[in-house]
Parts: C-alpha cells; sequence; structure tokens
C-alpha cells in the first residue's frame, strides 16, 4: 500500500505547481510563499536544533499554543508549520515578533519535497496534531530516527470506517509515534483497534486556555450597552440564512436584539451580503466591534484574527459547521466568555467538548433551522443567557490537561536526551 503511495505522492509532484498556481488565482494560496509547499524556504533561516509543530489551521495551530509556549520558555527553537492563509495571520499575531519561533507553509506529502524539506531543517523532534497521517512525512522521519508525537489525536467516525479498508497500512504509520496522545477514551479505542502500544489519554488541549480574560468591548462601547448580541460564530453555507431568520423572529419580541455574523471563511461574504439583499435587510462590513453603530442593519465580519472581540460581546452564539455535516466548530472560547451556546447536531470534531458543556447547561442541541428560530426566542423569553458561569470551571479542567501533558512530554525529552544529539 506505502508504494502504490509513494509512486502516486511522486508523479503528481510535477502537477502540484500548477496546482498551486491556480489557487492564488483564488486567493487561498500566498502569492510568494506558496513555494514553500514545495519544500522551499522563502526565508534566510538559521540552521540550528529546532522543534516542528505541524498544524492543519487555526484550531488546531491555538490547541498547541501552550505547548509551544513551555518550549519558548526553555530556550528552544521552534518552526510552525500551518497550511491555511487564515492560521498564517494568527500565528503572526501570536508569534510574528518572537525570533525564536519561525512560520512555513507546511510542505506537501510528496517525497521530493519532504526530502527537501528535511534535509533543510536539523529537527530534533516533531509535533503533529489531532489526526495527521501523512506517510511520507512520517517515514521519512522514522528513516532519520527523529522522534514524533501526536498531541489531540483523533479518528472521526468517518476517518475509522475507511481506515479499517487499510488496517495494516494504518498500524504501521501509527508505530512510527513515540507517543500518541488522545483527545478522549473513544478516540483512544479507535487508535487501539490498529495499533495498541503507544496510545493515552490526559485530555482534549482545546481545554487550554489563558487565565487572562479581555477587556470587554462592550464597556468600551456604550452603544452596544442596552444591547443583547446574537452572533453567528464560524458559519457554513446555508446556516447564515438559518441565524437572520432566527434573528428577524426574534427581534419582535426583542427590540434590542443585534446580530452579528462571523462566517468560517471570508471569502464568503459576498455570499452572505447577496442573502441579505435578496431579504431587504439593511447590513454593513465590518472588521471590528468599534465600527458597529447605532443603526439597526445585520453586521457581517470580514477580517480574521479578530473573533474574539465579537466573541466577547456576544451573550447568544450559534456555533457554525453543525446544522451541515462539517463535524462543527469549537465552542471553548465561547464558553470561556459566559455565552449560552446554541449549535446543530453534527458536533462528531467536537463531541467531548460538547458533552461537557451539556453538562454544564450552557449549550442546547437544534435539529433545524425552524429549531434555531424557536429555541432563541425560547431562550430570550426564559433570558437563559444570563448567569452562565462556565469558565472557571474550564480553566481548571484545562489546567489539568496542560500539567499532565507537559510532565508527559518533559519526561519523554529528558529519557531519550533528545536535544543531548551531536
Amino acid at each position: 500500500m506505502f508504494y502504490v503511495y509513494f509512486i502516486f505522492t511522486f508523479l503528481i509532484y510535477f502537477f502540484l505547481k500548477f496546482f498551486l498556481k491556480i489557487r492564488i488565482k483564488n486567493k487561498k494560496e500566498h502569492p510568494e510563499r506558496f513555494i514553500e509547499k514545495l519544500g522551499f524556504v522563502s526565508n534566510n533561516f538559521p540552521k540550528i536544533d529546532i522543534i516542528w509543530f505541524h498544524a492543519v489551521s487555526v484550531g488546531e495551530l491555538k490547541s498547541l499554543y501552550p505547548i509551544i509556549d513551555n518550549f519558548i520558555k526553555n530556550h528552544r527553537n521552534i518552526l510552525v508549520t500551518t497550511s491555511t492563509l487564515s492560521s498564517y495571520e494568527i500565528f503572526k499575531m501570536k508569534y510574528g515578533k518572537n525570533r525564536n519561533v519561525y512560520h512555513q507553509f507546511a510542505p506537501l506529502d510528496c517525497p521530493q519535497i519532504i526530502k527537501k524539506f528535511f534535509n533543510y531543517w536539523n529537527l530534533k523532534i516533531i509535533f503533529f496534531s489531532d489526526s495527521e497521517f501523512w506517510p511520507n512525512q512520517i517515514f521519512e522521519a522514522k528513516k532519520r530516527k527523529i522522534p514524533i508525537i501526536l498531541l489531540n489525536g483523533r479518528i472521526s467516525l468517518s476517518s475509522f470506517k475507511k481506515w479499517r479498508f487499510f488496517k495494516y497500512y494504518l498500524k504501521n504509520i501509527l508505530k512510527c509515534f513515540s507517543i500518541i496522545l488522545c483527545q478522549s477514551v473513544e478516540h483512544k479505542m479507535r487508535f487501539e483497534f490498529f495499533y495498541k502500544k503507544n496510545c493515552e489519554v490526559i485530555g482534549n488541549l482545546k481545554f487550554i486556555h489563558n487565565k487572562k480574560k479581555q477587556n470587554n468591548s462592550i464597556d468600551k462601547n456604550l452603544r452596544l450597552s442596552n444591547k443583547i448580541i446574537f452572533s453567528g460564530l464560524s458559519t457554513h453555507n446555508t446556516e447564515e440564512e438559518a441565524c437572520v431568520n432566527a434573528f428577524l423572529n426574534a427581534k419582535k419580541i426583542q427590540k434590542n436584539l443585534l446580530h452579528i455574523i462571523i462566517p468560517r471563511h471570508i471569502q464568503r461574504v459576498s455570499q452572505i451580503e447577496d442573502l441579505l439583499e435578496k431579504k431587504n435587510i439593511k447590513k454593513k462590513i465590518i472588521n471590528k466591534v468599534d465600527e458597529i453603530d447605532d443603526e439597526e442593519k445585520v453586521y457581517i465580519v470580514n477580517s480574521y484574527g479578530r473573533t474574539n472581540e465579537f466573541i466577547n460581546i456576544s451573550k447568544i452564539v450559534f456555533m457554525g459547521g453543525s446544522l451541515i455535516k462539517h463535524g462543527g466548530q469549537n465552542p471553548i472560547e465561547v464558553a470561556l466568555n459566559n455565552s449560552y451556546i446554541f449549535t446543530g447536531k453534527y458536533i462528531d470534531n467536537f463531541k467531548e467538548i460538547y458533552s461537557y458543556l451539556l453538562q454544564l447547561g450552557s449549550v442546547e442541541l437544534v435539529n433545524s433551522s425552524e429549531d434555531l428560530k424557536n429555541n432563541i426566542i425560547n431562550c430570550l423569553n426564559y433570558k437563559k443567557y444570563e448567569n452562565i458561569n462556565t469558565r472557571e470551571k474550564i480553566l481548571i479542567k484545562g489546567e489539568e490537561i496542560l500539567q499532565k501533558t507537559l510532565d508527559k512530554l518533559d519526561n519523554f525529552i529528558e529519557d531519550r536526551r533528545v536535544f543531548d544529539k551531536t
């Protein structure tokens, strides 16, 4: 099986530059730095011992922050690779000024690219996140005797069903990992169906969060102080319409209700504008909270990196990617704001997090657009959004998970003398 994959990825390499050029035209790749995905280094980075962290997108990157910060504190050099433009923007906001943290767009998993990438970077240990099983990368690291650790490991149910047909192949991949730290017992059981020796559960890294609370943007904006703000967060196609319909109906009984749409992909802003125009709804495109004015409109956020500002002022939030079969979006940052959360039933990617929040009584599941409309009206009538107190419980849980994870990693690095090798 690996030889088939190896040959396929070897051949596809010759078409990748053309493919990436198309993505640049569609504004899905960086116009200069796309070459990093082909294994080239676009900056003159020093030849130093380095730790490699790979995260596909924004959520995975943020979940790795506490681990990365711990290594920075211990004076280690860090390479972070991500796959999306939005995750690069988030990286810049967090680590852009740190001279010991370097960013590259993740190399595509072709043998020619991977060999070039590994030849340049002096990797001492590799951390992958969630469900990253790229065979050429993994087997190249194994060949070079570089330890690999999977953080926040998970296998979705749909992926598990597919991998069962290639059980022996995935077993050989998982054997290359020194440790697999799983998000939950459920995911551990799925990993152990293929390989039993290196899996354990510590907890979901997405529970870990900075204890420092953001300043409340509402305090700075008196126009919003008497508003109840309902946001549709990380919404996908069709979900904006569900949120807008719920808002229009709820507005009839709650005059001070305000609605903000924060799409998962800002490339869809014009599509959302068209939706609102068809419904004859006033709208305003904004980039930050201060741009919300007195007029009654639906506000559409057109920027990355400021999501927390909008979460911070939202008492009621619908989490996108859940009324469609996408797997849901991470609700932790919203729960840390003590907001009342609505979500659809398609939340497989964050099942244990939603289960925990359901126990705390801060989440409500809806099955349809009509369901969302009725339940938001009910939430407003009974003021369910008041007196939510999930923040402290999440911070305590996250701190426990972080400490156990760091202890595990520190012990492994010390036992294996990862940084003593010459």
